[in-house]
């Protein structure tokens, strides 16, 4: 044993390998433990229920000898009064666990999401709680979630002020997700979830609602005809962008086969087969749907007739495209606001009973 002052341990000899540890002859399982590189830190040494246990307090110089003694005195009292304060820092850590690493450690689990599901959440979480992305995912409390959740609704998420209560709804459910996984992956030293309760549930009945009005969003059966002559009569208007007319040939092309919005706008000619001598040779390709399973789907001629002047358009081009759809944004492909082409007017392209 040795009184361990800070000169004590300064000067004190490495072992030749392995470690040391010199005990405190003040306060019994109190020690500095020694390398053989030369590293210096501060241990505490007790039993907790009839365990011993040894923790870390900190490297010599991040504490000085008085502030070790102190906190090794605290933490020899946690292991008498039968607490480890291995798990009371575990705890800690998962308590102070970020949004934002919430959902890095979601998204990174292999094989689980698509790129397409995953960079949408990822917007999302962007755009609707970028002030919250630093905070410990478990102090957000249902009083934020409601007070969020209105700002949204009410006012949008652009500088000009509009209602979004769909951006609002979508925002929340990937949240929601994200709590609710937390919940299973991060506890207590008691094996409890850090959050005992999704603090999403309080706007419940906000979500529903948005999910029934989202279900009767679609073109009623009899109104096909009216919308795609406003389909093909826009086609034809000369002020029109490239990125718009794109934008309108992939509705066009949504409406006729019901493949997904996003799986329409990436479709890509490596995956497309047009054949003017047969019809029946016309077949487009979906090697990773959202079911995963790979898909060929046949053209019909109004389908194949879309993408054959789609194929017209970018050879007329400068700037040759892989995508069917092309668009001067980043991702080179037309993205969901070119999908809208008259906004809340459908949801889904895929026909209903």
């Amino acid at each position: 044993m040795a009184k361990l002052t800070k000169p004590f341990c300064e000067t004190v000899n490495p072992p030749a390998a392995g470690y040391e540890i010199h005990w405190d002859d003040r306060v019994p399982g109190y020690g500095l433990r020694v390398t053989a590189t030369g590293v210096r830190a501060f241990v505490a040494q007790g039993r907790v229920r009839g365990k011993a246990v040894i923790t870390t307090i900190g490297r010599f110089g991040l504490y000085t000898e008085d502030q070790a003694r102190k906190r090794a005195q605290s933490l020899l009292q946690q292991m008498r009064d039968g607490i480890n304060p291995r798990d009371v820092k575990r705890e800690d850590e998962a308590k102070s666990v970020t949004l934002q690493q919430v959902a890095d450690a979601f998204f990174a689990r292999p094989g689980m999401l698509k790129d397409s599901t995953r960079d949408e959440m990822q917007r999302h979480l962007k755009a609707a709680f970028d002030k919250w992305l630093t905070r410990p995912i478990a102090s957000i409390t249902p009083a934020d979630c409601r007070k969020r959740y209105e700002e949204i609704a009410t006012r949008g998420l652009r500088k000009k002020p509009a209602p979004a209560p769909g951006s609002a709804a979508s925002a929340f459910k990937i949240l929601k997700r994200l709590i609710n996984w937390a919940r299973t992956e991060y506890q207590t030293k008691d094996g409890k979830p850090i959050i005992e309760k999704n603090p999403v549930g309080v706007i419940k009945e906000e979500l529903a609602k948005q999910a029934d009005r989202a279900r009767t969003r679609h073109i009623d059966r009899r109104d096909v005809g009216m919308f795609w002559h406003l389909l093909t009569t826009a086609r034809h208007n000369p002020a029109f962008s490239a990125d718009t007319l794109a934008g309108l040939d992939l509705v066009m092309f949504l409406l006729l086969t019901g493949t997904r919005r996003n799986e329409g706008a990436m479709l890509t000619w490596d995956r497309v087969n047009l054949d003017d001598a047969d019809a029946a040779n016309n077949w487009f390709h979906l090697p990773d749907p959202k079911n995963k399973n790979p898909v060929w789907l046949p053209l019909s001629s109004q389908a194949a007739a879309v993408l054959k002047a789609r194929k017209a358009a970018d050879d007329r081009a400068p700037t040759k495209s892989r995508f069917c759809f092309p668009s001067r944004s980043a991702a080179g492909h037309t993205m969901d606001r070119a999908a809208r082409v008259w906004p809340g007017t459908v949801r889904s392209t895929r026909p209903r009973p």
